[in-house]
């Protein structure tokens, strides 16, 4: 799987300005912030969705566009017994995705999730699903 090869990657003051700037631009900031308050493990579109307020389709389209600048990542787990409302594919920051958006103000810091009451059922069993975990 190719990835582009851009300056983000290379670190430095540049690459980190242009990783900033690409990081708060406003409804990929909603999926930063979200993305942040999840940090401890990968995590699904419909839970991004859900804790950011918006659509799965642009949670996806943003979280793609983290992955292709090294900014996060993503994995995708075998479908062997798992259920078909379960995603199969999760997302987690890379230690310089979540440092850079760790530090910006912009992006408010960790965001706070939901009250778990108010979690949607489907929300719910997606979160007790098993996941990825970091290496």
């Amino acid at each position: 799987m190719g990835q582009k090869s851009t300056g983000d990657r290379k670190g430095g003051l540049d690459g980190d300005w242009k990783a900033l700037w690409f990081l708060s631009q406003p409804a990929r900031a909603t999926v930063v912030r979200a993305l942040l308050a999840h940090s401890e493990a990968f995590v699904t579109v419909p839970e991004l969705a859900h804790a950011g307020s918006l659509t799965e389709r642009a949670v996806e389209y943003h979280l793609e566009k983290l992955v292709e600048r090294g900014l996060a990542e993503k994995r995708t787990v075998a479908r062997s017994g798992r259920p078909h409302d379960i995603p199969r594919t999760f997302y987690a920051f890379t230690g310089r995705g979540r440092d850079l958006a760790e530090r910006d103000d912009r992006l408010g810091g960790r965001a706070s999730l939901d009250d778990p009451d108010e979690t949607p059922p489907r929300i719910r069993k997606i979160e007790r699903a098993e996941r990825p975990t970091r290496s």
